[in-house]
């Protein structure tokens, strides 16, 4: 975040829903702005009461955890579905400054998936088409 006001809590919500999977997922976290008004889950720890504690710039979405009524596991049914988490961002009196979302994807047209397995082991690999890095 920046142009946030100096030296100040702020709250980073992170939410996750997908009727279709029955997600619903969340997490609250925590940080104190810089003396120039911004933050950064890369670089500035989380304050007590926060999903998770330290430093870790995927801390918001791993810090997810289950709201009632939700499935326990983010296990998807399909592959291709499309994951989007919802941001918010608040000031210590629960004002909203800020929202983005995102969508996460974890397969496209362009990958091609095959099956493997041995014995009682399954598993899938994943092999973009075309010169990527990885």
């Amino acid at each position: 975040g920046k142009n946030l006001p100096k030296s100040s809590e702020v709250a980073l919500r992170t939410t996750l829903v997908n009727t279709e999977n029955k997600f619903h997922f969340e997490s609250l976290n925590r940080y104190r702005t810089n003396v120039f008004g911004s933050f950064s889950s890369a670089f500035s720890p989380t304050l007590p009461g926060s999903g998770y504690t330290g430093v870790h710039t995927s801390g918001p979405l791993w810090s997810i955890r289950p709201k009632e009524g939700s499935r326990v596991r983010l296990q998807m049914e399909k592959i291709d579905t499309k994951l989007d988490y919802q941001f918010e961002l608040m000031d210590s009196k629960n004002n909203l400054l800020a929202t983005e979302k995102i969508t996460k994807v974890f397969m496209t047209p362009d990958i091609q998936r095959i099956g493997i397995s041995s014995g009682n082991i399954q598993g899938a690999l994943f092999i973009p088409s075309g010169k990527r890095k990885m």
